[in-house]
């Protein structure tokens, strides 16, 4: 359940006095944690982020993977509030960091989230070409998925529906592949955001699809509020 996570977290911040860099900022992940599952506080979440990367890069530069876990973070919440600030330090760290293979899914998603943010703004080009780098780190059918949703909702922006029909029909193929029941919290929130991406395309069947599957694994979906996408999906 989320509950238990939750109480764990809390015991932990509640005993525990951060007592180096790395211990600090996980200190201040997990108050973020607690911030966005327990209060749905996201703004606060981000907060909490962005003070675990101040830690990180001003004194345990080396923590590549706490470094990229928080990353990643921040840009799940920018992705889904694009308001927050962050979005620049999101950028100078992915061109900074030597992402690894062993960060692949982090770089991925904070690629997604730079698309995104390029796309929002009208900058179509940047947006496809951040996407197409997105595409070389998607390496399970669920990424690619989302490589095609994001590439379909796009050209939507763009007015191009020829093409963002040709995606969401090539990420709906893919659909099938992908064990749902296994996918995680995280990427649960694909079904009503393939649903939406559906109905731009006026893929109507294929919209009720989603929305069912979506409803199948409501528990999972709603239980979904750290880190990501929050229960607002």
């Amino acid at each position: 359940s989320t509950r238990e996570p939750r109480h764990v977290a809390r015991a932990w911040i509640n005993s525990h006095a951060p007592s180096s860099p790395q211990m600090q900022a996980k200190f201040h992940l997990l108050k973020g944690f607690v911030a966005g599952a327990e209060h749905e506080d996201f703004h606060a979440q981000a907060a909490f982020v962005i003070s675990a990367l101040d830690v990180l890069e001003s004194k345990a530069p080396a923590e590549l993977h706490t470094i990229a876990s928080a990353v990643e973070s921040l840009a799940f919440l920018a992705r889904e509030m694009p308001e927050i600030e962050g979005i620049e330090r999101i950028e100078r760290l992915r061109r900074s960091l030597s992402w690894d293979n062993g960060v692949a899914d982090a770089h991925f998603q904070v690629l997604r989230t730079l698309s995104w943010t390029k796309a929002l703004h009208g900058h179509y080009r940047e947006a496809v070409v951040l996407l197409a780098h997105a595409s070389w780190h998607a390496n399970s059918p669920l990424m690619r998925f989302y490589v095609h949703l994001d590439r379909a909702t796009i050209a939507v922006y763009g007015g191009q529906f020829v093409h963002a029909r040709a995606e969401f029909d090539v990420a709906h193929e893919l659909v099938q592949s992908i064990d749902w029941d296994h996918a995680g919290r995280a990427h649960i929130a694909a079904l009503p955001f393939a649903a939406n991406v559906a109905a731009e395309v006026n893929a109507l069947e294929e919209a009720q699809f989603y929305c069912k599957l979506a409803l199948e694994m409501q528990p999972k979906l709603v239980g979904h509020t750290s880190l990501a996408h929050g229960s607002r999906m």
